[in-house]
């Protein structure tokens, strides 16, 4: 099971690699979570989506932390063109707490010159599975996913590592970068990405795990 643990991630937008030497998690936010729906367009027709809203969810972000929210943000498009954020906190989600982080959300979406009617914003603690209120909606980053990732794998083998992710028009590629000294085997490691994949409610058949040993620790 997954267990829970400090929460330490605090995890900007567009940033592409992960390297944890005791424990930093970054990643970018270019996913999509089910090609094979009807609902669902190409990743590349996505790449437009996430071009769009890449800037808006980045200040919101920010906003929310200089409002002392840590938080982890994700999103999603349903198949009516809305967008669904999803923000997770390790603060304690009382009614006054998701009032103010909702408050400022919607704050920074108008000052974007976005529409709030055409976003809804679903609020959970960081250690919740994150589920879209829209069945048919597809996510459109993985943010909280890859940080559970990282923290597993740091967790269990407390090594150093890097890890990151982008997707491909099939897959959702994950990769993942070990000390060229490590003998931990690859079924070893995928079969632990692949426990936190099913954890979060994922379907694990959309995603490709690629493992390297190039970090020199010498």
């Amino acid at each position: 099971m997954f267990k829970k643990k400090p929460f330490k991630l605090l995890l900007p937008f567009v940033t592409l690699t992960i390297m944890l030497s005791f424990f930093l998690i970054h990643s970018s936010a270019e996913t999509t979570e089910n090609l094979k729906s009807s609902t669902i367009k190409s990743n590349t027709d996505l790449m437009n989506y996430i071009n769009k809203y890449n800037s808006l969810i980045l200040d919101i972000k920010q906003e929310l932390i200089n409002n002392d929210y840590p938080v982890v943000i994700d999103y999603s498009i349903s198949s009516d063109q809305k967008i669904e954020l999803l923000i997770k906190t390790n603060e304690e989600n009382t009614k006054k707490t998701k009032e103010q982080i909702a408050q400022l959300t919607t704050e920074i979406i108008k000052g974007n010159k976005f529409n709030p009617s055409l976003f809804k914003i679903n609020i959970t603690n960081y250690y919740e599975p994150t589920q879209n209120t829209n069945s048919s909606s597809t996510r459109l980053s993985y943010n909280d996913l890859i940080g559970y990732i990282g923290e597993e794998l740091f967790a269990k083998y407390d090594i150093p590592f890097s890890l990151q992710y982008n997707f491909s028009p099939e897959k959702i590629k994950i990769a993942l970068n070990l000390p060229t000294n490590s003998e931990i085997g690859d079924i070893e490691i995928q079969n632990t990405i692949l426990e936190v994949i099913k954890q979060q409610g994922l379907n694990p058949d959309i995603f490709q795990i690629d493992i390297t040993k190039n970090i020199k620790t010498d």
